[in-house]
């Protein structure tokens, strides 16, 4: 199944892919209280079984606090956790288990992760000096993208969460200076990003394979494209 989340903040899902378009299905769903989760909310990201996805609720407007929400859409049921002393950067959510999921919080240079257990509804500090992060479908591995003047790294998950150093590195290409968005596809075995310029421009999006030691091997310029994202269908 597919997953859309609209600028307006709804959220869609598809039918089972095949060979027709798949149907869509706007998904509305209620906490334990039987209330909507608070808006708005963003991203969204599938679990590794692919029953529900995460989303992350902020309001960047200059409130502080931030919530992640996981819902299961054959349900309409969501868990809501609000951490209020955090504040948001806007990066999707990526899961490390079938249960725990990594939201990025901040303020100024200092950034880090903050891990989410939907089960128990409970939180604790992840690794620091993280901007954005994304695992694979599975969730054994992982991308994560330090900051400014930083490549990315690639490494199996619990190593990452046990702050162990990468030897894999993904630098930008030319003209690009920064990862938006990152998504690794089932296995962890390959890597797709969009790489935007200083101004947060998407200019670039390359995909990198572990059977070439993680090189490009392909690229496609966005020319004068606005916005742009990736995928991996699985």
């Amino acid at each position: 199944m597919l997953l859309a989340v609209l600028v307006d903040g709804r959220t869609y899902v598809s039918g089972p892919l095949g060979e027709d378009d798949p149907t869509w299905r706007l998904v509305e769903p209620v906490t334990l209280t039987d209330q909507p989760p608070e808006p708005p909310l963003f991203y969204g990201t599938w679990d590794p079984p692919g029953g529900a996805y995460a989303q992350l609720g902020a309001d960047f407007s200059g409130n502080s606090g931030m919530r992640a929400v996981v819902t299961d859409p054959a349900l309409e049921q969501a868990v809501e956790v609000t951490m209020d002393e955090r504040d948001a950067l806007p990066a999707p959510a990526a899961w490390i288990d079938d249960d725990r999921i990594v939201l990025i919080s901040g303020e100024g240079d200092a950034t880090g992760a903050m891990i989410i257990d939907s089960a128990t509804q409970e939180f604790e500090p992840g690794p620091a000096g993280v901007r954005l992060v994304a695992t694979s479908g599975d969730a054994q591995m992982a991308a994560a993208w330090p900051g400014p003047d930083r490549e990315v790294e690639v490494l199996a998950t619990e190593a990452w969460l046990a702050g162990e150093p990468s030897n894999v590195r993904v630098a930008p290409p030319d003209g690009s200076s920064m990862p938006v968005v990152m998504a690794l596809d089932e296995p962890g075995d390959r890597l797709a990003v969009v790489w935007a310029d200083d101004e947060g421009t998407p200019t670039t999006i390359t995909v990198h394979a572990a059977s070439r030691d993680w090189a490009s091997v392909a690229t496609l310029e966005l020319g004068e494209a606005s916005a742009a994202t990736v995928a991996w269908l699985r």
